[in-house]
């Protein structure tokens, strides 16, 4: 990170203690972040509780009218290296809002403890583990993994479901345990559906290569690659592989990151294009939210990342009920 732009400087700008001189640096500095930027230290600042929803009314702030009759709202990602991407992405765009997680960590006294994050909201949100990975939890759902996670061994236990971007560590493999079935990778993407009043546990592969058996050791484990799923029935020690498909390919559409622009588009016209790209349908509950305007650039891009960008840019909420997306909101007057 810039030696001026402080950890300390950023804390003061969110809470609207800098002189005009300081808020003019760090304007100046927000506007220069560019793919080679150093993030050093920003993690430590956004990770606190409430700061996103802060940075989200100070980039608002900053968001001037375009040339269209209706106010455009700018939204930008940059690709940057793998863990600066994640970092830029939470301070510029404000993926995770400050609610989202119940999230429960044993004290310093404890370490052999467990730590528990659960999406208690109707939003898919985004979690970093300390390896590097990514997950995405589904509504209802919640991973626990050991304090010393990444030291020894990458365990993680799901219930509900999820989807995983794994971080590539030939020595340490990645594990997911769900009701019965342990599924292991070395650095790949895939979703794993494992709700407790669900019959059956579903793993599904975007990229990759993951092995699915029974925690019990019992029955035979199958190999999945890019496009398989395996299905377990609960109560039968039988593990099934079901080969790639065109109805399994639009299951993890959602997943499949992608670059859009849009300039000066209204919601209604980036909504036809998702809905194209992403094999969904996005409902709105106003007919006025598909009147606002957005200058977007989203790079490299899941759907729910994307509709949670532009729902905090349009002062709307998003939610994932029963395979369905809603974009909820007052929208915006012509």
């Amino acid at each position: 990170m810039d030696k001026d732009i402080t950890e300390d400087l950023l804390r003061r700008y969110l809470a609207g203690e800098c002189t005009p001189e300081e808020q003019e640096r760090v304007n100046a500095w927000y506007e220069s972040l560019g793919n080679d930027s150093d993030l050093t230290g920003i993690l430590d600042v956004i990770q606190d509780e409430g700061v996103e929803d802060r940075l989200l009314g100070s980039i608002k702030a900053r968001i001037s009218p375009g040339e269209s009759e209706r106010p455009v709202r700018s939204l930008t990602v940059k690709r940057t290296t793998q863990w600066v991407r994640y970092a830029a992405v939470l301070l510029l765009l404000v993926l995770a809002g400050a609610g989202a997680f119940y999230f429960s960590a044993p004290s310093e006294t404890a370490p052999n403890q467990s730590v528990l994050v659960a999406n208690t909201e109707l939003t898919i949100r985004r979690t970093r583990l300390p390896d590097g990975s990514v997950i995405w939890l589904y509504p209802n759902s919640s991973i626990e993994f050991s304090w010393d996670f990444n030291k020894s061994a990458r365990d993680v236990s799901l219930k509900g479901e999820a989807f995983f971007v794994v971080a590539r560590d030939e020595n340490h493999p990645f594990s997911i345990r769900t009701a019965d079935v342990v599924t292991t990778v070395l650095g790949t993407s895939f979703n794993i559906k494992a709700y407790e009043h669900e019959p059956s546990i579903e793993v599904e592969v975007m990229s990759g290569k993951v092995r699915v058996g029974l925690s019990d050791k019992t029955g035979q484990e199958v190999l999945l690659t890019s496009n398989q799923k395996a299905t377990y029935r609960k109560g039968e020690a039988l593990v099934e592989m079901k080969e790639e498909s065109s109805e399994l390919a639009n299951e993890l559409a959602i997943w499949k990151p992608t670059n859009l622009f849009f300039e000066n588009a209204s919601v209604g016209t980036i909504l036809q294009s998702l809905n194209e790209r992403f094999k969904v349908r996005i409902h709105v509950s106003s007919s006025s939210i598909l009147n606002c305007m957005i200058r977007a650039d989203f790079n490299d891009q899941n759907l729910p990342d994307i509709l949670e960008m532009m729902s905090k840019s349009i002062n709307a909420t998003y939610r994932y009920e029963d395979d369905v997306f809603y974009l909820e909101g007052e929208g915006c007057t012509n």
